[in-house]
């Protein structure tokens, strides 16, 4: 017997009191329901009052039950709100408010109860029901959690199928012609939209969700259009819509997001984001940037492509097979490789001059060297590749040369 629940006639004079009420019941709360939650007041569904009844009525009928038997109810007696939350959802109302409607109709019923007794003099029914009540409650959401979670993980599977569809297509090159195929959604896909690709490396399979949450996320940004984004391997490929925001601005709230989300990660990854591409055709090669980015910067560091000048993409795309090195002449090479061997000291000095701008006195005070010191290894330099390092031509070549020579072995193959 339920403590607090009386004698088996006061059961039964409870019992006959809510049945009494359950019209007036479900008429409060199948009201009260549509005009507090504003997804069921706009719902176009012209069945979806009567439905909503019948699920209040269910309830009563679960709860009386719960009330005659003296125990709270099984779970099996409780599938039907499983298959309620469900079914609100794929008629577009929104978990959280299926969760609202739940509590709204259990207060209006437990409102009526009270009305119920001082209407009538039933001075007992409160405590006859009060119990019992909770009880039902108590099962009750456990039902609705369960049909909650169900749904979430049923929405994050279907999302994910759609993104990753998204995302591939938009790799393959098929997404401008696949559009209506694809599903997908708010993301916009067309030959004048501008995209970010962004990837993530080197990461373990315990942090694949959060971090494709993250990366989901990034298209939340005032401006921004959308993002997608998926999971393959230790790879994590995004696309961001840029819509109207600057494309460094976007950069940037590309890497401030990712940088907060890898924060807790058991293992730092490393995050490559290509330049800005127009159009989906775009997106493969900013793929390749970005893949690129992320080889370059290696774990637990970011690099965007936007961040390196024109020569350091270049010499990070080229590939390192022949038919790249081959464009350098052999004096050029011989003279990189030959000082990169001897500790980089012209190297160095040219680059540091290129950084400078030419000016020697400048890259002097950037070394801590002597001005005549400058003066000679550029002197050097001048020798030992036949170009003029005054010439800004052949110091564009000298640096380009230096960047894909210096360390080839970790510029990617072309695809």
């Amino acid at each position: 017997m339920i403590a607090g629940a009386g004698k088996p006639d006061d059961r039964t004079k409870a019992i006959s009191i809510v049945q009494a009420r359950r019209d007036e019941m479900v008429r409060s709360a199948t009201a009260t329901i549509i005009e507090e939650l504003p997804p069921y007041a706009t719902s176009e569904n012209a069945a979806l009052a009567d439905e909503i009844g019948q699920q209040v009525s269910a309830h009563i009928d679960a709860f009386i039950v719960t009330l005659h038997d003296g125990g709270p109810p099984d779970t099996a007696s409780l599938t039907f709100i499983e298959t309620t939350v469900e079914r609100r959802t794929s008629q577009g109302i929104p978990p959280e408010a299926v969760l609202q409607a739940y509590r709204v109709a259990h207060h209006v019923i437990w409102r009526r109860i009270l009305a119920t007794e001082n209407q009538d003099g039933e001075e007992r029914l409160a405590t006859l029901l009060a119990e019992p009540m909770m009880q039902y409650i108590e099962a009750a959401w456990a039902a609705v959690a369960k049909g909650y979670i169900q749904v979430e993980r049923r929405l994050e599977a279907d999302l994910d199928r759609v993104q990753s569809r998204v995302v591939e297509a938009m790799l393959d090159g098929r997404a401008q012609s696949e559009t209506p195929q694809l599903g997908a959604g708010a993301f916009p896909i067309g030959a004048d939209e501008l995209y970010l690709v962004v990837v993530v490396h080197g990461f373990s399979d315990n942090d694949a969700a959060s971090l494709r949450s993250a990366a989901r996320r990034l298209g939340d940004a005032r401006g921004l259009r959308g993002s997608v984004a998926r999971v393959r391997n230790e790879d994590l490929i995004a696309i961001v819509a840029l819509g109207q925001k600057d494309p460094r601005a976007a950069t940037d709230h590309v890497l401030a997001g990712l940088d907060s989300a890898v924060g807790v990660l058991s293992r730092r990854p490393a995050i490559g984001v290509g330049m800005p591409t127009r159009g989906p055709a775009g997106v493969p090669a900013g793929s390749r940037q970005a893949e690129a980015a992320a080889a370059k910067a290696g774990p637990g560091h970011a690099c965007a492509m936007l961040d390196l000048r024109l020569i350091e993409r270049m010499s990070l795309m080229l590939p390192r097979s022949d038919s790249g090195l081959h464009l350098i002449g052999p004096t050029i090479q011989e003279f990189v490789r030959e000082d990169l061997d001897k500790h980089g000291t012209l190297v160095d000095t040219f680059l540091a001059y290129a950084a400078c701008d030419l000016n020697a006195r400048r890259t002097a005070e950037a070394l801590h060297v002597h001005s005549n010191t400058v003066l000679y290894r550029l002197r050097r330099i001048d020798e030992l590749t036949g170009l003029n390092v005054q010439s800004a031509h052949d110091v564009i070549d000298l640096v380009a040369a230096i960047r894909l020579l210096e360390n080839p072995e970790r510029l990617p193959h072309a695809t």
